[in-house]
């Protein structure tokens, strides 16, 4: 075989290991799990076991706030809406991958609307005995753990809310036998001094609500609704061990309401729970002032509610949020009952087109007033050389 014949095989094997080099790196660059994922097959069935449990015959509960498709993906169970609606915290952005503190994050701010949630949630309930709590029978998806206090040798045990999510990936497979570790803080036992605390994020003091509706839960029995507002310094205390958590009711609008849970320290005599409820306005969204402005109803404005474009949506759609009137019904506002400001208020919005009308009606006059001054310039020329035909040694002179 002469040289000249061996450079096409020469080139096509350089072109192939090129090739497997470069599928190597490829391969080598993606992750071993996405690689491995399989589909999870219908009717897959998971269990999960609780270890480490503290006390003998202590209860967990399991409820479930998000479904797995065969890809893995989770979606929030309907009645979760709620939360990720006031919350901002969406379980479709969850996965194997996402950090202990962000799952813990969001364990805080879900446990305060299962505990309210009637029912609505698909929960299992489990007994620790030998240390280790079982379920069985769960479909894949997230589920929210929690359990109920114990005390053991002088101790208190108040479990933490945890996220969990099964199956699990292992390997080249979905492993759907589950372990995880219950979570306590442990306290020596004594009486606890709780608090809720509510703090604004991302707005101002004149645009925030003036109170807002706090209800405390022991387990999922309703213990009190409190008032939050600037004569409590937004802040609720209250005495007594149990299983709590706290829900903000009615999240205003243009708010994400997130919930941190903290222990506090007995050395400083606040041994308990602090919960707090941040409330914040999104970055680069404008909340408006409440009752700032009068809107229109009826045509006309309306003193009792908010204006600008929010409002004028309101009247469109034919009810007022603020003081829920409706287009159908409600007072009427008569014109001589408006101050001249309220009249500007409520006429804010033909302002651009009244300067343009007044731009037009100048431009109208301008050319008017040009028409009348050429006419007139026109018939003193006229009258002028009529004059000077009369003159002696004028024209018609021979």
């Amino acid at each position: 075989m002469t040289r000249r014949e061996t450079k096409p095989f020469g080139s096509a094997g350089r072109v192939l290991v090129a090739v497997m080099v470069l599928l190597a790196v490829v391969l080598a660059a993606v992750p071993a799990t996405a690689r491995a994922q399989v589909s999870i097959a219908r009717g897959t069935v998971c269990s999960l076991e609780v270890e480490k449990c503290p006390a003998e015959g202590q209860g967990f509960h399991l409820a479930l706030v998000a479904r797995m498709d065969a890809n893995g993906k989770l979606t929030a169970v309907p009645a979760l809406a709620d939360a990720v609606a006031e919350t901002g915290i969406d379980p479709a952005k969850f996965s194997e991958a996402t950090d202990a503190q962000t799952l813990s994050a969001a364990a805080s701010s879900y446990l305060g609307y299962v505990a309210s949630g009637n029912d609505s949630f698909d929960e299992k309930d489990a007994t620790a005995t030998g240390g280790k709590a079982s379920f069985v029978g769960l479909e894949p998806g997230m589920y929210l753990l929690t359990a109920e206090p114990a005390t053991v040798d002088g101790s208190t045990y108040t479990a933490l809310p945890n996220l969990v999510i099964v199956p699990r990936v292992d390997g080249s497979t979905y492993a759907t036998n589950c372990q995880v570790e219950a979570k306590f803080e442990v306290r020596p036992v004594e009486t606890q001094h709780n608090r809720v605390t509510k703090l604004w994020q991302g707005d101002s003091a004149s645009t925030r609500p003036q109170s807002v509706q706090v209800a405390i839960y022991n387990g999922d029995a309703l213990y009190q609704e409190v008032t939050l507002d600037a004569s409590n310094n937004w802040t609720f205390a209250w005495d007594g061990d149990g299983n709590w958590s706290v829900r903000e009711k009615d999240v205003p609008a243009g708010y994400t309401c997130s919930v941190l849970m903290t222990r506090g320290d007995s050395e400083s005599g606040q041994d308990g729970i602090d919960f707090t409820l941040t409330n914040t306005v999104p970055t680069g969204q404008a909340r408006e002032p409440p009752h700032a402005w009068p809107h229109l109803q009826h045509g006309r404005p309306h003193l009792a509610c908010g204006s600008g474009g929010a409002s004028l949506r309101r009247w469109r759609a034919g009810s007022c949020r603020p003081c829920g009137t409706s287009q159908g019904g409600g007072s009427r506002v008569s014109d001589a009952r408006l101050t001249s400001r309220e009249k500007r208020g409520g006429a804010a919005g033909a302002a651009p087109r009244r300067w343009r009308l007044a731009l037009v009606a100048g431009a109208v006059l301008v050319a008017c007033g040009l028409l009348v001054w050429w006419m007139g310039t026109q018939r003193a020329t006229a009258q002028a050389s009529e004059g000077s035909a009369l003159l002696p040694g004028g024209a018609g002179r021979p």
